[in-house]
């Protein structure tokens, strides 16, 4: 990448999240002038650490998805980052009042999640959650409750309001990393600090028009405008859907049908701290048996990787709208509210809280791309991954066909538009 470089290559990036950052650090390391314009006072975009609680919290993206060739890995290393291993196993199932789930509703949650891992027939249900429920069986009224909590929580986690809108032939493109998970304890941050160390970043420098008509690009900002050879975009999907950015002429069709048609999921957190645990201290994961539909059955602990009793409490798919309304008082007040049913009326509240909202943020507008029934969303990540133009491209996990939903898709997206880049340079040279 550093060989036949043209003088005085200019390149506009626009955002400075994990895809952004990716694009800017090899560019800028192969000697090109790369300047990144960020609307918010931040960086880092869906990656968000807070030390507000004393110990670095993520109140956004928060693991490192298998290790093995994961490129996150070797950042970490590099930067400095403080791993722990997640153990998605090491699960505590309670009841209400903190009761250990019955065996039988345990092997349920076990048997879906077998049922799954198998791979599609043509003959089987589109619908991931319908699928499970076919392959079940007959439930009775208690097992069913307990099913439609299962698929309403593990939708979430991939971005959906549950598994039945879940495309299961889809589902089985996405690529992983062997390995386990793992959570950053000095901060995902970490990383991020280490790849903007040195680049020229402009804070509070939101885009609003990139006009590509011409032999260069002109982009508009609230700081001024600016022209470049290239411009990467690593505006999340849902921005663009809404028009955050102006593209003068228009996008090509293929472009803004998948920006219009890619769904997008909804993820909040709520952070809570207190004196010591009242719940189960060596389980990584809780799981709540639940019949309010207002939380999700999981919540990640935090004490056995830092010591601290924190919850943070997942809030997923359509549960968002309606909690990205509450201020953080009203939000608290709810999630106390569904652990003292949990664990008992007795128990005491948080010492300090915090609360995301991606939802409503202008530059999220959700949290990551997912595969929904009847959207063809591999087709259209590997159209957005394609170059609009020879100086304009898009990144973001939501380019990224294989590893789409990730940190290390979103890395790696960046590095692709590098080397678009970095490779028509020596062609023109």
């Amino acid at each position: 990448m550093h060989d036949r470089i043209q003088p005085h290559s200019t390149v506009v990036v626009i955002g400075a999240g994990m895809s952004g950052l990716s694009s800017a650090r090899a560019l800028h390391d192969a000697g090109y002038q790369v300047t990144i314009f960020e609307g918010r006072d931040r960086i880092g975009g869906r990656i968000r650490t807070t030390r507000d609680l004393s110990t670095p919290v993520d109140l956004g993206a928060g693991w490192v998805h298998g290790e093995v060739d994961n490129p996150l890995t070797d950042l970490a290393e590099k930067y400095g980052a403080k791993l722990f291993k997640t153990e998605m196993n090491n699960i505590a199932g309670l009841g209400k009042n903190g009761t250990d789930l019955t065996d039988g509703m345990l092997e349920l949650a076990s048997r879906a999640y077998e049922i799954m891992a198998r791979e599609p027939s043509n003959k089987d249900s589109k619908s991931l959650g319908q699928f499970v429920r076919d392959e079940l069986g007959s439930l009775n009224a208690e097992q069913t409750r307990m099913l439609n909590g299962f698929l309403g929580a593990q939708g979430g986690f991939w971005g959906s309001n549950s598994l039945n809108e879940i495309d299961r032939f889809q589902l089985n493109q996405e690529k992983t990393f062997e390995g386990y998970d793992w959570r950053f304890l000095n901060g995902y941050d970490t990383i991020i600090r280490g790849l903007a160390e040195g680049l020229d970043i402009r804070l509070g420098a939101a885009v609003t028009t990139v006009d590509w008509s011409g032999p260069t690009n002109r982009v508009e900002t609230k700081q001024g405008v600016y022209e470049a050879e290239h411009v990467i975009v690593s505006a999340p999907v849902a921005v663009l859907r809404q028009g955050g950015i102006r593209f003068t002429p228009d996008l090509p069709s293929t472009h803004e049908t998948a920006i219009q048609e890619l769904a997008v999921g909804l993820s909040e957190k709520l952070v809570l701290r207190f004196q010591k645990p009242f719940w189960p201290e060596a389980a990584h994961v809780l799981v709540r048996a639940s019949d309010d539909g207002n939380f999700p059955l999981m919540f990640n602990n935090h004490y056995p990787s830092s010591g601290d009793a924190f919850l943070t409490i997942r809030v997923l798919g359509d549960r968002v709208p309606h909690w990205t309304t509450l201020d953080q008082s009203s939000a608290v007040a709810e999630a106390m509210k569904m652990l003292k049913n949990t664990f008992g009326s007795d128990i005491p509240n948080p010492t300090a809280a915090l609360q995301s909202d991606w939802y409503r943020n202008p530059f999220s507008q959700g949290g990551y791309s997912t595969n929904h029934i009847d959207v063809p969303s591999y087709e259209h990540r590997a159209q957005l991954a394609k170059p609009v133009s020879p100086g304009l491209q898009f990144v973001g996990e939501h380019t990224e066909p294989d590893y789409f939903a990730t940190v290390h898709g979103a890395y790696l997206s960046g590095q692709r538009a590098a080397t678009f880049v970095t490779s028509a340079n020596r062609q023109d040279a």
